[in-house]
């Protein structure tokens, strides 16, 4: 089609624009001469791509969608000289927290693991803005090299990074929920705005695959639309997976074993002889024990049990309710029912507080979910076939930020499984891409011997 060929066009012109620090959009007439088009087709194209809001206009001249400069962070990339150190450090601050946040750690820890890396930053901003030269090289450099990328999608963000063929981190960028479940069209501009990122000093025709693991991709066609979507906007061959996969390949590493994830929602799932296996992972109505969700859940309930008993509310009990600032009975059954799964297990660290302060309700549910979560994980074991030395991956704030279910979890584990090595690796899902590459690289070489 004619607004595919212009859209890809457009879509060069404004990286390379991109690049050198400014976007202003590219003319009718532009194109048509590199297309060596009528420019009257280049302006309906146009048209079109308004109409399905691929792209939009800025001073008259149409532009890539979520290519702005508003929207892409530059990072040490930046090619002006005048921007002060103090708009960089405040990039920098904003995106690393994005990143932090995204994996699962509290405000304190953020505010820590910043402290620490600030000065890190600083100390590289002077070493690579002190030649222009050394920047454009680098430029040049990434502009040149192969890679594929990882996205991670899920309910909250979408996490997007390039890779070498030699599995070195070069670029990643980072947007808003890539789960399209929640909403199709913002889903997909949110998976394509991370990827771009990633792509703004990489030249496109080098990505040599896209991997997306994206929660919500075996919901219905969601796959195939997903697809459908990259393939037409990036040069590079598509593989669409679950989030759950590619965490499972960035942990193991390509190799057999056991994954078991407990943030908002819970599942557990091992590869053994190539067959895949997996418990729990159902939604919040029916499944995801040892959740985040399931212990608020869990917390709610007790609530409306000692008001059902006519007992005074406990400690936990006031606590869920300051934390809500609400004062009765009724508020908590609104509450319930009106909030979201994300808000709901956003009460877990009111839980953890109050466990901490030995509130044995509070205690009690953390280990309940410790139990619900090594229950997955045995199930997942036996119907493996319960191999020698299994490795098991763990993942998510609930089982790896609060010591009280990860250490009950492992005991568990120890009752029911003879030998077992806990993974646990602060990388991030996206890197499961190079895994899985390397992987079907090697299967290839193999098929043509």
């Amino acid at each position: 089609m004619v607004y595919d060929k212009v859209y890809d066009v457009l879509k060069e012109e404004c990286r390379k624009q991109l690049v050198h620090g400014e976007i202003k959009g590219v003319s009718a007439a532009e194109i048509a001469d590199k297309l060596g088009m009528v420019r009257s087709n280049v302006v309906r194209a146009f048209r079109q791509l308004i109409d399905m809001n691929m792209i939009y206009k800025v001073n008259g001249r149409p532009v890539l969608y979520y290519v702005d400069s508003s929207v892409i962070l530059y990072e040490l990339k930046s090619k002006d000289e005048n921007i002060s150190l103090s708009n960089h450090i405040d990039d920098f601050l904003t995106s690393r927290t994005k990143r932090l946040h995204y994996k699962g750690y509290y405000e304190e820890e953020i505010k820590y693991k910043l402290i620490d890396e600030v000065e890190n930053y600083i100390n590289n901003y002077f070493d690579v803005f002190q030649s222009k030269q050394k920047v454009d090289k680098k430029i040049k450099e990434l502009a040149e090299v192969k890679y594929i990328i990882g996205v991670d999608g899920g309910g909250s963000a979408t996490e997007a990074i390039a890779y070498t063929l030699e599995g070195e981190e070069i670029t990643h960028g980072i947007s808003g929920f890539g789960n399209i479940v929640i909403n199709k069209e913002e889903g997909l501009k949110n998976i394509e705005i991370a990827i771009l990122q990633c792509m703004q000093n990489l030249r496109p025709s080098n990505c040599v695959h896209i991997y997306a693991g994206l929660a919500g991709a075996y919901t219905g066609n969601n796959k195939e639309v997903i697809q459908k979507y990259l393939e037409i906007r990036f040069p590079a061959s598509v593989t669409v997976i679950s989030d759950a996969d590619l965490a499972f390949n960035a942990l193991l590493k390509g190799e057999e074993g056991i994954l078991t994830i407990a943030g908002t929602g819970s599942i557990s799932f091992g590869i053994h002889n190539n067959e895949y296996i997996r418990a729990g992972g159902w939604g919040n109505l029916i499944s995801d024990r040892g959740s985040g969700y399931h212990i608020a859940i869990n917390a709610f309930k007790q609530i409306i049990a000692e008001k059902d008993a006519g007992a005074a509310p406990s400690y936990l009990s006031r606590e869920i309710m300051r934390a809500l600032n609400i004062e009765s009975i009724s508020d908590v059954i609104d509450y319930v029912h009106t909030a979201n799964k994300s808000s709901i297990s956003a009460l877990v660290p009111t839980i953890v507080k109050a466990a901490d302060k030995n509130d044995k309700r509070a205690v009690s549910l953390l280990r309940k979910a410790s139990r619900d979560l090594a229950d997955l994980t045995i199930k997942v074991y036996k119907r493996m076939g319960s191999p020698d030395n299994v490795k098991i991956a763990i993942r998510g704030g609930i089982l790896t930020k609060i010591p009280v279910i990860k250490r009950d979890f492992i005991k568990y584990l120890d009752s029911e499984i003879t030998e077992f090595t806990i993974i646990e690796e602060d990388v991030s899902p996206a890197k499961g891409a190079y895994f899985i590459f390397c992987k079907e690289a090697s299967q290839k070489k193999l098929k043509n011997k």
